[in-house]
Parts: structure tokens; sequence; C-alpha cells
């Protein structure tokens, strides 16, 4: 497939090089533009040290490891979806749940092959979605919105959290237990699968925006920062009770994401390259370098060495 290294401008049309627009832009791959035989084309390598529209294909030196498409990532449906997303769950290497603006929900069942809209019974923005294997997920948004499938997403019900602020991102340990985090401090939590919310007392009055918990019990939530340091605060029974952690090293920044990989080892992430680590369930904070500055807003750790930070 040829390697183009620009942008989409939605015109109707792929190949005029004036419109600058990507194999992967909706505007290519279709016979009906000519966009299919063109984008199928490798028109050779210049080897002038830069990628090429229009000219090189993925198999050229410039132009390897720097377009999705060289570097072995590729676009897949919605390809557009009209609402921005927010937040995805992912079960398993086939299935997987992404929510976005004005209720939209998607899912895929065959790795994102393909994807199915489905009816979330609101409209309120989601923006992040939670679960417990492939039949039961929560996703919450504004207004302290949370819906529920226990059908793998065939029906959605909503629930009561029991608040009006924005909830931004959910937990689920099991299909019972999970946690969700939001402006003001907000944390409510659930021990039956969200026929009833609780609100928790997290001692924090900054908007959070993370949470983990390695098990029923233990816990950590993360979010902006008041004064010059930014909010942590943990947990060792189930919420009942939130003590906050410093960072450590001060850092001025906010914090939009926690992961943990053990009872000890986990990481904080925030804008401009931010990275907290500790190894010692957050008795103390230390930075890493991120080696960008590009702001980091989720971050998941598959053991104590191997992870995945992103965001943009």
């Amino acid at each position: 497939m040829n390697c183009v290294c620009t942008g989409c401008v939605d015109d109707g049309i792929c190949y005029d090089e004036n419109n600058n627009d990507d194999c992967v832009c909706p505007d290519c791959g279709s016979a009906t533009n000519a966009g299919a035989a063109y984008c199928a084309s490798n028109l050779g390598c210049n080897n002038d040290g830069s990628c090429d529209p229009y000219v090189e294909g993925c198999g050229c030196a410039d132009c390897d490891g720097i377009h999705p498409e060289c570097s072995g990532w590729a676009w897949q449906n919605p390809l557009p979806q009209g609402n921005a997303l927010h937040g995805s769950h992912v079960v398993d290497a086939m299935t997987t749940w992404v929510v976005g603006t004005t209720g939209t929900i998607l899912k895929t069942a065959d790795g994102g092959t393909t994807w199915t809209t489905q009816q979330s019974n609101t409209s309120s923005l989601l923006y992040d979605v939670s679960g417990s294997g492939t039949m039961a997920a929560w996703a919450v948004g504004s207004y302290g919105t949370i819906v529920h499938t226990t059908d793998g997403g065939a029906t959605w019900a909503t629930q009561s959290s029991g608040t009006n602020q924005p909830l931004t991102h959910v937990h689920f340990v099991d299909t019972m237990t999970g946690w969700a985090v939001g402006n003001n401090g907000v944390i409510v939590n659930t021990i039956d699968g969200g026929a009833s919310w609780t609100t928790q007392t997290s001692g924090a009055t900054a908007h959070l925006r993370g949470i983990h918990f390695i098990d029923a019990m233990t816990g950590w939530a993360v979010g902006f920062k008041v004064g010059m340091t930014a909010t942590i605060v943990h947990t060792t029974d189930g919420g009942a009770t939130w003590a906050p952690q410093t960072n450590g090293a001060d850092i001025d920044k906010n914090l939009d994401a926690v992961h943990f990989s053990s009872a000890t080892k986990g990481w904080a992430v925030g804008p401009s390259g931010t990275i907290l680590h500790t190894a010692d369930a957050g008795a103390t904070w230390s930075p890493q370098d991120a080696t960008t500055t590009v702001g980091i807003t989720s971050v998941y750790f598959a053991n104590d060495t191997t992870g995945w930070f992103a965001g943009g």
C-alpha cells in the first residue's frame, strides 16, 4: 500500500496531490473515487530522507515506521465515526467497547474488523467504560450519568449515581464491585453491580480523573493539582476511607490516569509527558522520563516491566 504522510481533505477525491489526502482518509480506498487503485500502488522510492506523499511506498526506507500503515498499525472502523470518542475498555483480543459524545457506544467482537453502534439509552457525553467479561459493562459521563449492560450491549439501562457531577472514569474489579470518579473529588461505589451507588468521602476537592483498584479493597485515584501538588488518594478498605498521598516530586501538573501492576508498583500520568512511579504502594512517588512533552491521558501495565502510555 502506498505510504502517504499528510492529512485528509474530505472533498470526495483521493489522488489529487494538491488535496493532501492520505490512503487512510475516508476519500481513499473506494473504487468509486479511484482511491483503492491509487492507494494499492507502490510508486517506488526516491531515498531523499523524507516520506514523500503520492510517491513512496511503505517498503521505502524513507517511510518505514513513520506512518500508521508503515508501522504495523492500521486504521479500523469506524472510519470516520461522527462523534468524538473518549474512553475504551478492552475485554480480550476480540472484544472492545468505546464510548463518546451524545451517548455514543460502539463495540467490536472481532478485534476491530467491524464495529457496531449500540443504543446507550442516553444522550449524555460518555467519558469512560469498564466491565467484567464480555457481557457486563458500565459507562459513565456528564451529569452523573451511568449506563449498564448485562447482555453484551444489546440493551443498556440507566443507573442512579446519586450525583450530578460529571463522572470521568470508571473501574470494576468484578461484576458486582466498581468505582467511578469525577469533578470536585467525587467518588461513587457499588457493591451490587450498580443497583445502588454510594458516595464515598475522598477527602479531595480537586477534579478526579483516574481510578484503579488491584482488588476489592486496594485502590488509588488521581486528579487535578491543588496549589502546586497533584492529587493522589489511596484506600485499603474498599473506599470506606481515603488518604492523600504526596507525589514526592511536587509535580506542578494535573494527573489524568493511574494504573498499578501489583500491590506496590504503579504509575500516574498527566500533561506535558508527566509520569510518576511508585514502588511502595504510593508511600513515595518519583518522576520518570517519558521522552515526550505530549500530554499523557492513559496508562496500562501488563506486568511490572511492560506497559503502554497514550495521549496527544
